[in-house]
């Protein structure tokens, strides 16, 4: 018998679906001390970018600032809060790239 991998629906999930998805990873990790990097990089891959609007939600369930969930999702250069396109490129600008 073959098992195959669920295909992605990243293009065909409604905004209600992803709302959703968004509460239970909240949910799942809102008892665990520290958890906030882990939520805001499972919401980056449901919606590609960390939207305002998501980012309030994510401070509402967890009982904290919006500030802080803004600060974090700002400090990291791994997180977006704009959308990006298809493919990102980054350009090292520090000292040892130049050697």
């Amino acid at each position: 018998m073959e098992t195959r991998a669920p295909q992605c629906s990243c293009g065909t999930e409604t905004d209600e679906e992803k709302r959703a998805r968004v509460i239970e990873i909240i949910d799942q990790f809102k008892d665990q001390e520290g958890s906030l990097v882990q939520i805001l990089h499972l919401v980056q891959v449901s919606y590609g970018y960390l939207p305002l609007e998501i980012q309030q939600l994510i401070a509402e369930r967890l009982d904290i600032p919006l500030s802080e969930v803004y600060g974090v999702s700002t400090f990291y250069s791994f997180f977006s809060t704009q959308p990006r396109g298809e493919h990102t490129l980054r350009v090292c600008m520090g000292t040892a790239c130049y050697v």
